[in-house]
């Protein structure tokens, strides 16, 4: 009977584990830098540099605790209220799949005021954007990288006035 009771039991285990393993891993988005787009052995891969991309207050004090705010002035306002900082200069390079969606933004002007709207580009076509005499879109702006685990879903430009 015991034996039956203890095999049963690391069965449920076996099972239970196994199912906590397959769980999804967490959706997260986070700001970086692009610093290369490159292709190895056939695919595509992109090292990035992450950042803090912050707003309003919280943009406001991370100022203040760098030194970037004028003594005389008690209030910190961060221009166009963001405020980009770089805390950790570590690199990290994701592979790219074929089908990732990439967004890089393009500004159209209208007569009252400006209208952003993306253009969607494939990891070969992001690469070739990058060594083009346009590579400044790529490297110059932040990009939000949403990652399920270490696997990017998707890369979006984010707008900077």
């Amino acid at each position: 009977m015991l034996k039956k009771v203890g095999g049963v039991l690391i069965l449920f285990l076996v099972l239970f584990s196994s199912s906590l393993s397959a769980a999804p891993a967490k959706e997260t988005k986070q700001a970086a830098f692009i610093k290369k787009v490159y292709t190895k052995q056939g695919k595509t891969y992109i090292t990035v540099d992450y950042v803090d991309f912050l707003r309003g207050e919280a943009a406001a004090r991370a100022m203040r605790e760098a030194g970037e705010c004028n003594d005389m002035d008690e209030e910190c306002y961060p221009v166009d209220d963001y405020y980009i900082r770089n805390v950790n200069p570590q690199l990290r390079t994701f592979q790219l799949s074929k089908n990732v969606p990439i967004y890089v933004q393009k500004l159209h002007f209208t007569y009252d005021s400006p209208v952003d709207m993306y253009n969607k580009y494939t990891p070969a076509s992001f690469k070739a954007l990058s060594t083009s005499s346009k590579s400044y879109i790529v490297t110059d702006v932040p990009y939000w990288l949403t990652l399920q685990g270490n696997t990017i879903t998707k890369i979006q430009e984010q707008f900077i006035p």
